[in-house]
């Protein structure tokens, strides 16, 4: 039985070695792991968010923190203080996670396909109703798809496609500030590093404010 153990407990570790170092799908272009390339994701954006936003609040606070130390550290570990990095992290991993789960083209044009063709087959039984404008639905909810890679990663978006959104929009989807969307992870900006838009703060919203500061901080 001890014998058992340590197989089970070597297999086990090995397992999870294998997971963390080497795993990863082949279509993935990152070195690491998935599981540490999406750990990373949530790291990173976690603690900028977070930092960035414990020092606006000590800032904001800093009469009564100087009165009353003590509540430093309940203003740091409070669930205010720790939305924004949750969120930040959260939003950076489960797009990593997803990008990994759903690398290879391939395989999401067979769900679509396979989507599509299961609907006509269920009209053809008389088992799905159908729907007027339904192709257009899927369409416009295609081409929606694309837009959202677009603006978040356009350089894993194929070449055709990007080209046909630039067209389609005569070139205001390359006119987007994608430099404050770096801070989720997805190099946003990696195709348009020369494009910065001229905005005013004045007139610009105390939330849109707050945002740059986060992007400078970056």
């Amino acid at each position: 039985m001890p014998n058992i153990n340590n197989l089970l407990d070597d297999a086990g570790n090995t397992f999870f070695q294998r997971m963390w170092s080497t795993t990863k799908h082949p279509c993935c272009p990152h070195p690491t792991s998935c599981v540490q390339y999406t750990l990373q994701g949530f790291l990173r954006p976690f603690l900028i968010g977070y930092l960035a936003f414990s020092g606006i609040r000590c800032f904001s606070m800093s009469k009564k923190i100087l009165r009353n130390p003590t509540i430093l550290f309940r203003l740091l570990t409070q669930k205010k203080t720790l939305n924004l990095g949750l969120f930040l992290g959260g939003f950076g991993e489960l797009f990593r996670f997803v990008n990994c789960l759903l690398r290879s083209t391939i395989s999401l044009y067979l769900m679509w396909k396979l989507i599509e063709n299961g609907y006509l087959l269920g009209i053809e039984e008389g088992v799905l109703p159908h729907i007027r404008g339904s192709m257009l639905m899927l369409y416009a909810t295609s081409t929606a798809f694309l837009f959202y890679a677009a603006v978040l990663e356009p350089h894993n978006l194929k070449p055709a496609y990007l080209k046909f959104l630039t067209r389609l929009t005569h070139n205001k989807i390359g006119e987007i500030n994608r430099h404050v969307l770096d801070i989720f992870g997805t190099h946003s900006s990696r195709l348009y590093t020369d494009f910065w838009p001229e905005l005013e703060l004045k007139h610009t919203s105390r939330v849109f404010q707050e945002s740059v500061l986060l992007w400078l901080i970056h």
